[in-house]
């Protein structure tokens, strides 16, 4: 292992692990989730009640949205501290996939309808 890396090195890595989880919670939820006005707060009902661990996946998710912003603020305050500015590209396409991630969170958001 080289010297020069520490544990600040891993944001990047746990940031895959975390999205990966989110989208696979997602994808279970997505299969028992409908989105329709007057069926999607009985949808999520169903899924909290009905079904086997959906409680756990629902909040697996949500908290896992947290966890997925919480280690893109890490991760990006990494590169500036590390001054990773001379990489314009690199900065570049980061700040494209952070707006787009942004933009998923807030669709994500809104599913339920408030419930």
């Amino acid at each position: 292992c080289p010297l020069n890396i520490n544990f600040l090195w891993n944001y990047g890595f746990l940031l895959g692990i975390v999205f990966f989880i989110q989208i696979l919670t997602g994808v279970l939820l997505a299969t028992c989730y409908t989105p329709e006005i007057s069926y999607a707060y009985y949808s999520v009902q169903h899924i909290l009640r009905e079904l086997w661990s959906g409680w756990c996946f629902r909040y697996m998710h949500a908290t896992g949205a947290s966890f997925v912003f919480i280690l893109t603020y890490l991760h990006i305050l990494r590169g500036l501290n590390y001054s990773y500015s001379y990489l314009p590209l690199s900065w570049i396409s980061g700040l494209i996939i952070f707006l787009i991630s942004i933009v998923t969170a807030f669709m994500g958001y809104v599913l339920s309808w408030g419930q």
